[in-house]
């Protein structure tokens, strides 16, 4: 499997660097095959990430279509409760303050960038600093 982008260039180098030079070498507990495990470990969470993403999505559209077919059958009952108290005061004055309109629009949500991690995050920038 590629390594994601997601990865750190550094640390995608580094994981280069094992698959070509040091495919031998084992140090205690990291090793060309324990790289590469975590690394789709990284691409199986920005993968369920984005599946939770598409979801949550499909849910939102779910609920506003719920929301509109709710406001439709309000209004359906609201026109028959209207001509059902026409001869009553109190429900007619009750029923003439209710007003069934659409929920306003929420602001149009911008698209979210995928999620972008620095290229040295701080436990490699120590990690570099230590090495030096």
């Amino acid at each position: 499997m590629p390594i994601s982008p997601i990865i750190p260039a550094p640390v995608r180098a580094f994981i280069d660097l094992f698959d070509a030079q040091l495919d031998a070498v084992v140090f205690p507990d990291v090793d060309r095959a324990s790289l590469h495990v975590h690394a789709d470990e990284v691409s199986d969470a920005l993968a369920a990430l984005e599946d939770a993403r598409a979801r949550v999505e499909a849910a939102r559209q779910a609920l506003e279509l719920s929301q509109t077919a709710l406001l439709r059958h309000a209004r359906k009952g609201l026109a028959y409760a209207r001509i059902y108290a026409q001869d009553m005061t109190d429900l007619e004055s009750t029923l003439a303050a209710i007003a069934l309109e659409p929920a306003p629009k929420a602001r149009a949500r911008r698209r979210r960038k995928p999620v972008e991690v620095p290229a040295a995050l701080p436990l490699e920038q120590e990690a570099l600093r230590v090495a030096s």
